[in-house]
């Protein structure tokens, strides 16, 4: 039995690894004599430490962000899409790009495309291109989005420029039925005109089986404006007719003819939603008076819902003329009944009218440009420009909306007079 305070001799064996009293030593101080092994989070931090400007890069454990930092980085930058667009306006103008968008060769063109493959794009060719000089080509893709359709193409250096390529479906193009009904006393004509650009007219005799034919107009015009006859060739009745024809309309501009024989009783109706290209449009020998109608397209509109398309037959079989008003089912209209000698014969023409009008154009200056194909330098007109002070508003980078006063480049403009001439339509004297 050992006295207190004594130790065995293996004493120290019972505080190694495994042992009944295994000594921890965690958390004392002091340096072991052998090498230790550390934990890996330890190494981790150690190594964290050492390259510490690892941790603020690009998905580093604490990634720095530079927005909103002043100062210039060493390195180019990525720029937003909103930027660039920022800075192109302000460079161009307040309308997005500018007033003058355009390539200074007269040998060269410009593209403005709407789509990295099969887009719509617009050709605009200097007036010296080889080959297109000149040219307005606008080009959109087809339906399947594999190949392109010309939509329409403008060619010239001339004040007539000339449609070279497009064409308009038969479903977009404007058109309108006209019609003309009446009654033909025995052994009398009827002289018809329709308006220009008018397809076949379809004649229908009624009853059908009378003798009523067509015949060529009865007097020579030198221009294209539709026109044919009818002949009643029986002695002794009357026979009726109802004519339909198509043509392209422009004007909107509804007309209605009506003749009266010497008893005033309506016997022919000519009726269109424009004028046609000759006054009176309808002539024949049992016509005495006539009257001319021009009521509005909605009133027109409305006229035909009413009757359901059946106007000309309404004003034949029940129109009545009392004290200067024309009535027949709903409608009544003031008019002027007129013989047919006082009525002027009048045919549309066009003539060229020269008009001084006030313009702005861009001022001019002669600048000394190098021309690539030429290798030399040219003396050129080319768009004054000044500097000017413009409001410019744009997103920060919180999506807020900012104003600021910025400088910008516009074209000097200047106003002149110029001979502009136009074509106008009129009436004349047949």
């Amino acid at each position: 039995m050992p006295r207190y305070g004594a130790f065995p001799a293996d004493h120290a064996v019972k505080h190694e690894d495994t042992k009944i009293d295994e000594v921890n030593v965690g958390g004392l101080s002091g340096l072991l004599a052998d090498d230790q092994h550390v934990l890996d989070a330890e190494v981790l931090l150690v190594a964290a430490a050492l390259v510490h400007k690892l941790r603020h890069q690009n998905a580093g454990a604490d990634e720095i962000s530079v927005a909103d930092l002043s100062g210039l980085l060493a390195d180019d930058q990525h720029v937003l899409d909103a930027e660039v667009l920022a800075v192109a306006v302000n460079k161009a103008g307040d309308t997005g790009l500018g007033r003058n968008f355009r390539r200074v060769v007269d040998n060269d063109y410009v593209t403005l495309h709407g789509g990295l493959t099969q887009g719509a794009y617009l050709d605009l060719f200097g007036k010296d291109c080889a080959g297109m000089e000149g040219k307005v080509q606008l080009v959109v893709p087809n339906a399947a989005g594999d190949g392109t359709i010309v939509a329409f193409a403008l060619s010239g250096k001339t004040d007539t420029p000339e449609m070279t390529a497009g064409i308009i479906p038969n479903a977009r193009l404007k058109t309108a039925v006209a019609f003309a009904i009446g009654n033909l006393t025995p052994l009398t004509h009827l002289n018809l005109t329709m308006q220009d650009y008018s397809f076949s007219p379809n004649i229908y005799a009624d009853p059908p089986g009378n003798t009523v034919i067509q015949e060529v107009f009865n007097a020579y015009n030198a221009d294209q404006v539709g026109r044919f006859g009818l002949y009643n060739t029986h002695a002794a009745n009357t026979y009726g007719y109802k004519i339909h024809w198509r043509y392209i309309t422009a004007s909107n501009e509804p007309e209605i003819w009506i003749g009266l024989d010497k008893d005033g009783r309506i016997i022919a109706v000519w009726i269109a939603e424009d004028p046609s290209s000759v006054r009176p449009p309808i002539d024949s020998e049992g016509i005495v008076k006539l009257i001319r109608l021009n009521p509005d397209s909605m009133t027109f509109k409305s006229m035909r819902e009413v009757t359901k398309d059946r106007l000309g037959s309404v004003i034949l079989n029940e129109g009545r003329i009392e004290k200067g008003k024309l009535t027949f089912g709903e409608f009544s209209f003031d008019v002027e009944v007129m013989p047919k000698e006082d009525v002027p014969k009048m045919k549309r023409v066009t003539k060229e009218v020269t008009k001084q009008v006030l313009v702005k154009v861009p001022q001019l200056v002669t600048e000394s440009i190098f021309n690539q194909w030429t290798g030399k330098f040219e003396d050129r007109e080319v768009e004054l420009t000044e500097s000017v002070e413009r409001d410019h508003y744009f997103l920060d980078a919180k999506g807020k909306v900012q104003k600021e006063r910025v400088v910008v480049e516009e074209t000097v403009m200047v106003e002149i007079t110029e001979d502009v001439v136009e074509e106008v339509e009129e009436w004349a004297p047949t």
